[in-house]
């Protein structure tokens, strides 16, 4: 499928080989794409991601926004918690072979962390994490 973001960019190929979303829903360069998919408890994590992208929606409405865009800089940061948060999981140390770790050995799960952190952190965007553009 191809999906095409700011500058023309193609998912695909910024995706490459080490998919990565930030909180596994959204992610640079992509202005309004928000995904939806579950790890762990599936129904859990897809009841997270519903609410934080209708708050994103919201916002786009209440603030008469065109769009918004995760900022590279947030997703840089993400990237770099779940690599130390996995440090010590079975995806990384563990000697466990799975879909969640490329073939350069980095694990690009989405969630290694507490359920109830995640549902936190999903319950509203933080604006800081996003840069936007007005309608006109």
């Amino acid at each position: 499928m191809d999906v095409h973001g700011l500058d023309g960019r193609e998912l695909n190929q910024v995706w490459g080989d080490r998919p990565q979303a930030f909180l596994g829903t959204t992610f640079a360069g992509f202005p309004n794409m928000f995904i939806l998919y579950g790890a762990g408890s599936v129904p859990y994590a897809l009841e997270c991601q519903f609410n934080y992208v209708i708050d994103a929606v919201r916002r786009l409405g209440d603030r008469d926004l065109r769009w918004i865009d995760l900022k590279p800089e947030a997703q840089e940061r993400w990237r770099r918690e779940i690599e130390n948060r996995s440090l010590d999981t079975v995806w990384t140390s563990g000697g466990c072979t799975s879909w969640y770790t490329n073939a350069a050995g980095e694990n690009t799960n989405n969630w290694p962390g507490p359920w109830l952190e995640y549902r936190r952190r999903t319950r509203r965007i933080d604006p800081a994490d996003y840069r936007a553009a007005v309608s006109s």
